[in-house]
């Protein structure tokens, strides 16, 4: 018997066992002990027992021209205040402070944010003590839709003075930014920063108002979600018949319970639903390699996932999945293939093409010059597109096209830095999984498999390019994460480690919704609940948070989906308790 009729049949009887399991109630809901914990703590504003600087809501930056710390021998209220430091009166540069606020807040709201200060000396060219408020109608887009700084300046010696910023907004806007900034020589005092809302102040309840409603809100999300087992994938209603590529997204790149499900889920997809690429979050010509490795059989798997570069594929889920892809092309005649997407790096890429042409003059010296680190990434541009164009019209076979292509586009993208740069990276992941989606067959399907920052469709992002682009055709599912651990970078010392802490659930977060179900994995249709009347306005009308950890290790474990978290995936796979991932020695085999 074939690998596709075993499977199948397994699949069918699985299918049935998971349809009596729901007819028995699966998703009895359970008491939970641990209650969810408020986004953010009001309480942190006043530097007392809330407060400390590894809280993920507060940021503090400074050059080492300042100092801060708390103070608890000087303060206007409780035990202790914010002290700045500077040494320098002609410094450029300043401390900072904030308070990062996640407020959903409409049109007309108006706000009032003040701080009590006191000033000892305090000199310089700019020397001064100041407030500053920020608000973005989407969090962390490049520009703040508010910006607004106190108009008291304090410096020299200044006894406790209430320092203040009003403002009406004029548009809808979600995630607040609160700072102290000082510059120059001498010291500075903060304490006690205050946020009204239409002349209330924040209270702990405003950033649990899902917590308000939870019994209502599970008893109607309840309606949307089913238990999903690893092994449990029956078609998801009509929607995969057209359906050309489908975004598998992951909270963290270290979670072995992910892997697990991507695993199973992609086999599943590739015998019932014609799944024929993958489109991998990986860089081109490494993961050539192990494309050949699937196609061929030849070579050592474990070597081959060490030369992808990139930690979250050296796990025996993947190493099974690789195998198991092996394995079935080895039996069928339509074959599954592998394409790496991402466009951070090149070298590989660039040492294929020098490998390919040292007995070519002309080429090899531009590819030398590509290779010399003080060349700038423009002029590496600029030679990399000639190179491209000639290599083109000199009818080169297909992966010589792509590694020049790919050339191009890494050269491109490191002329950027920051926000401006993940924008830029999504939008070439995009432009290459769009292209692959054209060379498939009608009938056939691709994945995509990124982090659920790249898959989800939300502006600027590789999924909302290719929403914008294939419309209908792409469907996505992120993940969610309850408790457990996670493999992860350290973010100080580049160190892996695999027993990182998931923090709690936070109360304006999907995820302490779906914890309340008994079933450890869950899926939920979040555009069909969205279409819920009571949701639609006790759940996301809210600014809602999912757990999202990238490659390193951060207090911050929670971002807000912004303005239409329906929008941005199709289903949401929860995972109630989690491990780090299993973890391959690959460099040493």
């Amino acid at each position: 018997m074939s690998i596709e009729s075993l499977l199948k049949k397994k699949q069918h009887v699985i299918f049935t066992l998971f349809l009596l399991l729901n007819l028995t109630h699966l998703f009895s809901q359970q008491t939970e002990s641990n209650k969810c914990r408020p986004i953010f703590n009001p309480q942190t504003l006043n530097f007392e027992d809330g407060f400390s600087f590894s809280n993920p809501s507060v940021n503090s930056s400074a050059s080492n021209e300042y100092k801060v710390s708390l103070d608890s021998t000087e303060f206007r209220e409780g035990l202790r205040s914010l002290k700045v430091e500077g040494a320098n009166s002609s410094s450029k540069t300043f401390a900072t402070t904030s308070f990062e606020v996640p407020l959903k807040l409409s049109e007309g709201t108006k706000i009032n944010v003040s701080v009590w200060v006191k000033t000892d000396s305090l000199v310089g060219e700019n020397g001064g003590a100041i407030l500053r408020l920020m608000a973005y109608s989407n969090k962390k887009s490049s520009t703040p839709a508010l910006f607004e700084f106190s108009q008291n300046i304090l410096s020299g010696n200044t006894p406790w003075t209430k320092i203040t910023i009003e403002s009406v907004l004029e548009q809808d806007l979600n995630h607040l930014i609160i700072s102290g900034l000082v510059q120059g020589l001498g010291k500075v005092w903060f304490d006690d920063f205050i946020v009204k809302v239409n002349e209330v102040p924040l209270a702990i309840e405003d950033f649990q108002k899902i917590e308000k409603y939870q019994k209502s809100i599970k008893k109607e999300i309840f309606k949307y979600t089913k238990a999903f087992e690893p092994s449990d994938y029956p078609t998801i209603g009509d929607e995969f018949s057209k359906i050309r590529l489908i975004g598998l997204g992951e909270a963290t790149h270290g979670t072995k319970q992910i892997f697990e499900i991507k695993k199973d889920l992609i086999t599943y997809l590739i015998i019932n639903q014609n799944v024929r690429k993958i489109a991998l979050e990986a860089y081109y010509q490494n993961t050539e390699v192990l494309n050949d490795y699937i196609l061929t059989g030849e070579g050592n798997a474990k070597e081959i996932l060490a030369n992808l570069e990139f930690w979250p594929y050296y796990n025996r889920q993947f190493l099974e999945l690789i195998e198991w892809l092996k394995n079935y092309n080895n039996s069928n005649s339509d074959k599954v293939s592998i394409t790496g997407i991402d466009v951070q790096s090149a070298e590989q890429s660039l040492q294929f093409l020098k490998d390919k042409f040292k007995d070519n003059s002309e080429f090899y010296s531009v590819l030398e010059e590509l290779d010399t680190d003080t060349v700038p990434f423009a002029q590496k541009l600029e030679l990399s597109n000639e190179l491209k164009s000639i290599l083109r019209e000199s009818d080169q076979d297909k992966k010589i096209n792509k590694n020049a292509e790919t050339l191009t586009q890494s050269y491109y993208l490191n002329q950027f830095s920051g926000l401006e740069y993940s924008h830029k990276r999504d939008s070439l992941m995009a432009l290459n999984t769009e292209n692959l989606v054209k060379e498939l067959p009608k009938n056939s399907k691709a994945i995509l498999w990124g982090h659920d920052l790249h898959v989800q469709k939300k502006k600027g992002w590789t999924g909302g390019f290719l929403s914008e682009r294939l419309g209908d055709n792409y469907l996505n599912f992120g993940f969610l994460l309850g408790s457990g651990t996670f493999t992860a970078l350290d973010r100080y010392t580049r160190d892996l480690h695999s027993e990182n802490i998931l923090n709690p659930v936070v109360c304006s977060s999907l995820e302490s919704i779906l914890a309340g179900f008994q079933a450890p994995v869950q899926l939920l249709n979040i555009k069909k609940a969205a279409e819920n009347p009571l949701l639609n306005h006790r759940l996301f009308k809210e600014d809602i948070y999912k757990r999202s950890i990238g490659a390193l290790d951060k207090n911050m474990q929670f971002e807000s989906l912004g303005n239409y978290p329906q929008e941005l995936f199709d289903y949401l796979i929860f995972i109630k308790y989690s491990e780090g991932s299993d973890m391959l020695n690959v460099r040493n085999n």
